[in-house]
């Protein structure tokens, strides 16, 4: 699979040549929060980057900072655009808070989509690349 980088504003996205989408999630605005409208464009971001394959996802958020609101998570959860194209999702995470946001997010909403936090990113690729 070849490997397609496309940049969205500050977000790198690309289809790994190991067959997953890699995304990276950096929040960098003045309220560091993680909006509705920011995970729509997200969204609509990997939705043309995947051009309907169904992948596993590889998502950074090491460089997250802030908090992001249940209606947020409750989107990441249940978007039909995601499960079209998203066959299972490791989040890769460096920081304590963000870690526990996204076990809670996992045991409240209980995605469709396969969801396993990890601390290292090769963890993450090696859960990614398992069929």
């Amino acid at each position: 699979m070849p490997n397609t980088n496309i940049t969205y504003s500050s977000k790198n996205s690309y289809i790994d040549e190991r067959g997953f989408l890699y995304f990276k999630v950096i929040t960098q605005e003045n309220a560091n929060l993680l909006t509705i409208g920011k995970l729509n464009r997200y969204i609509i971001t990997v939705s043309k980057i995947c051009e309907n394959n169904y992948l596993p996802f590889l998502v950074d958020l090491r460089d997250v900072s802030g908090t992001v609101k249940n209606n947020t998570l409750k989107l990441l959860a249940k978007d039909i655009h995601l499960k079209s194209v998203c066959s299972k999702m490791a989040f890769i995470v460096n920081s304590l808070p963000i870690k526990i946001l996204i076990i809670n997010y996992i045991k409240m909403h209980k995605p469709k989509i396969l969801s396993i936090v990890f601390d290292d990113i090769d963890e993450g690729i090696n859960f990614c690349k398992t069929p």
